[in-house]
């Protein structure tokens, strides 16, 4: 499969309702790996969080004062192309931030202009991790395995694997067909995905990012320099 092909899936997956729909539910074999197909070299994706109902106010605010709503993450839009991936994280209040990951690395923007830089590979991985933003991968369904698995059923129209992971509040719905993403949960909280076109061209890290990294790649070399010096002696 061609990565022009597999980007029309990616676009068309939550829209297309061919015969795998109109077939039984129930005659659809179990999946085999890999569950999640790999993300393409060029892709865009967004994920949008439903978030359950606020509780009802209890007391109201105190004469004079006003009460702000906290902020929370609204939706992720991921674009990636070759080892750069942009999440852009829009807050419930509309505000965002472009997030970068470079291979390994990630940079997100800090007050007064500076951009911070972390190595993924120095974090301990927890594939549980519910959170929309990830160096690699799909988010949200890095835990999936085979006895994960529960059932195929319908989601957005769609026949979908279902998986659960037992003892924890997490499900996933990975579309039958293509094997990319339709949703998962965590908790009461609904992350859905919605695929769109993939970018035409390459990314480029805006100029403070451009710096940053190469000041973090500089230091890096120069490390691993010295790990290979001491190795020799």
């Amino acid at each position: 499969m061609t990565i022009t092909q597999l980007s029309l899936m990616l676009v068309t997956a939550a829209g297309f309702a061919g015969p795998l729909f109109a077939q039984d539910l129930t005659q659809i074999p179990p999946p085999t790996p890999p569950l999640v197909a790999p993300v393409p070299e060029r892709a865009d994706w967004t994920v949008t969080l439903q978030y359950p109902p606020a509780p009802a106010r209890v007391a109201p605010p105190t004469p004079g004062t006003s009460v702000q709503p906290a902020q929370r993450t609204a939706e992720v839009h991921s674009t990636k192309s070759g080892n750069l991936k942009r999440d852009r994280i829009t807050a419930t209040d509309g505000t965002f931030e472009d997030h970068w990951y470079a291979g390994s690395l990630y940079l997100w923007p800090y007050p007064g202009g500076k951009v911070y830089i972390s190595d993924m590979n120095d974090a301990p991985s927890d594939p549980g991790n519910p959170e929309p933003s990830v160096a690699s991968g799909f988010p949200g369904v890095a835990w999936l395995r085979l006895e994960c698995y529960d059932k195929v059923e319908s989601f957005e129209q769609r026949p979908c694997y279902h998986y659960v992971m037992q003892g924890v509040a997490m499900e996933a719905w990975i579309d039958v067909q293509t094997r990319f993403p339709l949703a998962y949960k965590c908790g009461d909280v609904v992350y859905q995905f919605k695929f769109n076109p993939p970018p035409a061209g390459p990314l480029a890290l805006p100029p403070a990012y451009q710096e940053a990294l190469d000041s973090a790649q500089k230091a890096i070399d120069h490390r691993d320099q010295l790990a290979k010096d001491l190795q020799r002696k």
